[in-house]
């Protein structure tokens, strides 16, 4: 299925976004250990979902933000949240911002900004993936699964259309070797 065209729904739900932002880091070869952060109502000094890295064994942190408007994110917004994830024990090499913001260039600045502050200090990587991003991720091959499992709705299949007729016989769904004569209308 061709997912390029396809016009992901935003997720309006902060434990959803952390379980998908979960399932993309799950499914990334690159990390393992990949896991929820605590509870609801727990501290959790910035970081929603944590993982490990497999060539380094480098601690990675995620934060989750619902945006229901398309507000940007200031450069205070941004540090309260680097400042908690700075807690975070063991320490993280990589930390991001996962959001439901639409790519937005006055966030993007403060990211560049606080991150070249971070690389100064020895501190860890910080980027941001705004919905645009997480629904690229989406649309890969690799990523086929965690679509399904969060957007299974949008999978269309036969109990859903009803059987289709006027098939050629190569297009025919096959039970036992002979063409399926409902499928074929026959």
């Amino acid at each position: 299925m061709d997912l390029r065209f396809i016009d992901i729904p935003k997720i309006e739900n902060d434990t959803l976004l952390e379980d998908l932002a979960k399932a993309l880091f799950k499914a990334n070869d690159l990390y393992e250990n990949v896991n929820i952060n605590g509870r609801p109502g727990q501290k959790q000094d910035g970081v929603d979902v944590f993982a490990r890295r497999k060539d380094n064994l480098k601690w990675v942190g995620i934060q989750c933000k619902v945006r229901s408007t398309n507000k940007s994110f200031t450069k205070a917004d941004l540090i309260l949240e680097i400042d908690q994830a700075k807690k975070f024990n063991p320490q993280l090499s990589e930390y991001y911002l996962y959001t439901t913001l639409s790519r937005d260039n006055i966030t993007q600045q403060n990211v560049r900004e606080i991150g070249d502050e971070l690389a100064q200090n020895n501190e860890f990587l910080f980027d941001i993936k705004f919905w645009e991003d997480i629904e690229g991720m989406l649309k890969q091959k690799e990523y086929e699964t965690v679509y399904f499992q969060f957007y299974h709705k949008f999978f269309v299949d036969n109990l859903n259309l009803g059987r289709t007729t006027n098939f050629t016989e190569d297009y025919c769904a096959n039970i036992g070797g002979q063409p399926d004569v409902h499928a074929s209308g026959q």
